[in-house]
């Protein structure tokens, strides 16, 4: 059997080969270790982008579609869009749509019986529009009032086959006539190898009750890393050479964080963009993890950093309020860098034994991989 994908992941290809983002590689091995090909259908680059690797010796199948990079900017492409649609269903038996692509909703017009169609909602783009906080109240309404179309037919499109979403909590957000059709599923990247002895065995106590704070993720505004430098200023101001923070990531507030580190003197170190391969020795020489997104469904990289054993901070956003219901971590509210504060105070305070409790965090991210994400949308058993 085939699959076909649609998510506008973006490959580039040289000479024949195929290169695609790191992270979603791991997504193509998990399905070509159940189907026997994999038709991709995605936007293609001029050139490669950073982090890509080669999918050489994979039998994946390129569909593809116009680049763009927005809902807004595809409508332009419908057209081309709805063949791409033809072309993919023509050769697959099912279909893995990640929610919300553009126009999504028109391939079972396209494909017909024949192909079976799992969607699974990865992000709420009505979320999305209402917490960007550079739009004014009249652009967000107009913005929502331009996609609900486009929201509707394609929920109403999910509900008439295999429906999932990512985690419990979009939920809260999409209307209740459609909640009976959806199946809440825990999206992670995690694979065997993501988990070792390391994790623990690894791990060694600060000298001076050093307390070394981490984030990984994209450098902009939606994901609350203003309130993160906001709040470790003031943990900093209270243990002065006791506490460190790590930034991994890209983005374009790169500039502007580097400027406030500068500007303040704070004990923050940036590491840029990094491999998945090569994350896991950030994670193992750290203790804490903070997540302060405003939105999210997920994130993945939470469940990354609980697979090394780092006790986790977030804010109460996507499935963090599930995963960190019955091990050691903290939930503070969004846009709040007084209770993220607080939270990573705390921790520091109480003298926490993180070497004691990485084996509960650990176990605890075992229950969420890659193969059990795909066995709850595709419907398989473990």
């Amino acid at each position: 059997m085939n699959i076909g994908v649609y998510a506008n992941w973006g490959v580039y290809e040289c000479n024949g080969e195929l290169f695609i983002p790191e992270i979603h590689r791991y997504y193509i091995d998990e399905l070509l270790s159940r189907y026997e090909c994999v038709h991709l259908m995605t936007k293609t680059f001029t050139k490669a982008e950073k982090g890509m690797v080669s999918l050489s010796g994979r039998n994946v199948r390129v569909v593809r579609l116009p680049f763009f990079n927005s809902y807004m900017s595809s409508v332009r492409h419908i057209f081309s869009i709805i063949k791409s649609f033809s072309r993919l269903t023509k050769n697959v038996d099912i279909v893995y749509v990640r929610v919300f692509e553009p126009f999504c909703w028109i391939l079972p017009i396209i494909g017909g019986k024949r192909v079976d169609y799992r969607f699974h909602i990865v992000a709420n783009p009505i979320s999305a529009i209402n917490s960007k906080s550079s739009d004014s109240a009249v652009v967000k309404f107009l913005k929502v009032l331009l996609f609900y179309p486009e929201y509707i037919m394609t929920l109403m499109a999910s509900r008439n086959h295999k429906f999932t979403c990512n985690g419990p909590s979009p939920l809260e957000e999409i209307p209740k006539y459609f909640h009976r059709s959806i199946k809440p599923v825990v999206e992670s990247s995690l694979v065997d190898n993501d988990f070792t002895e390391d994790a623990v065995s690894n791990y060694s106590p600060r000298d001076g009750r050093l307390v070394k704070y981490l984030y990984v993720g994209y450098l902009r505004q939606a994901k609350g890393i203003h309130d993160l430098l906001v709040a470790f200023e003031m943990l900093e101001d209270r243990f002065k050479g006791q506490v460190e923070l790590s930034i991994v990531g890209n983005g374009h507030e790169l500039d502007r964080l580097k400027q406030i580190v500068d500007s303040r003197k704070l004990n923050v170190h940036f590491h840029g963009e990094i491999k998945r391969s090569q994350l896991r020795e950030i994670y193992q020489n750290n203790d804490v993890f903070v997540n302060p997104s405003l939105s999210e469904t997920g994130p993945r990289v939470v469940l990354e950093a609980m697979a090394q054993g780092l006790y986790v901070i977030s804010t109460r956003v996507g499935y963090c309020q599930y995963l960190l219901n019955d091990i050691p971590g903290a939930l503070v509210g969004t846009e709040n860098p007084s209770e993220l504060f607080e939270a990573m105070m705390k921790v520091k305070e109480s003298n926490f034994n993180f070497e004691e409790n990485r084996s509960e965090i650990v176990s605890k991210a075992r229950q969420f991989t890659l193969k059990t994400f795909f066995d709850g949308v595709l419907n398989e058993k473990n």
